[in-house]
């Protein structure tokens, strides 16, 4: 499970970075 959430949080970081 926490592994999971890390994934998904870096995906967030990704798309966070390419719509800035």
């Amino acid at each position: 499970m926490y592994q999971n959430n890390r994934g998904m949080g870096l995906l967030e970081l990704e798309s966070e970075a390419e719509l800035r």
